[in-house]
């Protein structure tokens, strides 16, 4: 339980797209982990290693490397992403990714102004194991 204490003790003020409502502002941190674990398809600790704006796009792609996997077969490689989920990760550095099948970050998924990495781990791998 003491290692999930430094993500309990914030609240988890969520970035959105703008397809998506994230009015759950508020949500506390273990239930914004299990929903986003629970409808991510793919899970993992990550560095991004460049960025290739396709000419056009309303989005970004991330070229990923994976550190650590929590869920899914996402090994590395292109996470795209809506130009206006929030995320601000820039190459050289980390962040738990949630990801959808087709391989896209999920909306409202940015944590970095709020939580730590640590935190965010740790509460996937409660998750994962089953925790409430």
């Amino acid at each position: 339980m003491l290692s999930r204490l430094p993500a309990l003790l914030l609240l988890a003020p969520l970035a959105c797209s703008a397809s998506e409502s994230c009015d759950r502002s508020r949500a506390p941190v273990s239930e914004w982990v299990r929903d986003f674990t629970t409808r991510s398809e793919s899970v993992f600790y990550g560095t991004v290693t460049r960025v290739e704006p396709p000419p056009g796009a309303g989005y970004d792609v991330w070229i990923v490397s994976v550190q650590e996997s929590y869920k899914g077969s996402f090994r590395g490689g292109p996470v795209s992403r809506s130009s206006n989920t929030g995320w601000g990760v820039l190459p050289g550095e980390s962040a738990v990714f949630f990801l959808d099948a087709s391989g896209r970050l999920l909306p409202c998924s940015s944590y970095q102004h709020y939580l730590t990495d640590f935190g965010v781990i740790n509460e996937v791998r409660h998750v994962l194991r089953g925790g409430t």
